[in-house]
């Protein structure tokens, strides 16, 4: 008989909150007994334990701003960028809640929200120089990539994430870096109309809540068995149009006309006043340095 080791996960995400979930050595969700969810406490309380542990351990944030239940998970969230640094990077979480074993699962991955982007690149600085001179100004700086328009542009803009939100300000305040033999400038990151699409099968218009399909593969789509081991095929397959791209490959036709859509929705929301347009800084003349 296998014995199976209930404890507790804890999930920060990159929307700023930190989800808490139980689950089994198998990774298979359980069904406690009423007896044993009485000792899991409830979100409010769970929360002050954790802010309180935290606290005492020299931590310092403000209070959580979300949380409540998701499902069988405890959602917990802050709404500032000091903050989740703050917690994303503290080795003093607690280990215990009410006698229930805690783990922290920190994400992979960096919010857009930590994400800059270096401007009017001229076309014929090659790609690795870019990276090689971002990198020696910002030694946080990872995901360098050039950012692909649908129209012709004289110059290339470039993304990259910055993992230490110190660099993140300190390059913020400069406003301007040095690549080649120009001075760039540097402003956030601003994601343009998020298309809705599935995480399921794939498709866009709906999310995987309210998708029925079976999971599938995210290149090849083929169908994904649970508790069975898959081996992609690495032969993209797009789920809009059955191409051989991938399913949100801004290449594919029915992506075009979703994205052309949606951009005329959100200017004639816009214009209705049901939304507001960010005022973006006005371009920066580009500085030459010479010898």
């Amino acid at each position: 008989m296998m014995n199976v080791h209930t404890h507790e996960q804890i999930k920060i995400s990159s929307l700023y909150s930190i989800t808490i979930k139980q689950f089994t050595s198998t990774n298979s969700f359980l069904d406690f007994p009423l007896v044993t969810k009485l000792h899991i406490p409830t979100a409010l309380h769970a929360s002050d334990l954790i802010l309180k542990e935290l606290q005492s351990k020299g931590v310092v944030i403000n209070k959580f701003t979300l949380v409540g239940w998701l499902g069988e998970k405890l959602k917990l969230g802050v709404n500032n960028k000091e903050d989740y640094v703050t917690l994303v990077g503290s080795h003093k979480w607690p280990t215990k809640i009410n006698g229930i074993n805690i783990v922290i699962a920190k994400p992979r991955y960096v919010p857009d929200s930590f994400v800059l982007v270096v401007r009017y690149v001229p076309r014929e600085l090659e790609g690795h120089f870019i990276s090689n001179e971002i990198q020696r100004m910002i030694v946080s700086a990872d995901r360098i990539k050039r950012i692909h328009y649908s129209y012709q542009r004289r110059t290339y803009d470039y993304r990259f994430d910055v993992k230490d939100y110190s660099e993140y300000n300190a390059v913020l305040q400069l406003g301007r870096i040095a690549i080649g033999h120009s001075w760039l400038s540097i402003n956030k990151f601003y994601p343009g109309n998020c298309l809705t699409y599935c995480t399921k099968c794939w498709c866009i218009g709906h999310l995987r809540n309210k998708c029925n399909s079976e999971n599938k593969c995210r290149i090849c789509l083929e169908n994904l068995m649970v508790d069975t081991p898959y081996m992609c095929k690495n032969e993209p397959k797009c789920a809009q149009c059955d191409g051989t791209h991938h399913s949100l490959d801004s290449q594919c036709q029915v992506i075009k006309e979703y994205k052309d859509q949606l951009k005329e929705n959100v200017e004639d929301a816009i214009q209705k006043g049901l939304l507001q347009r960010l005022s973006l800084q006005e371009k920066l003349p580009i500085f030459e340095l010479r010898d």
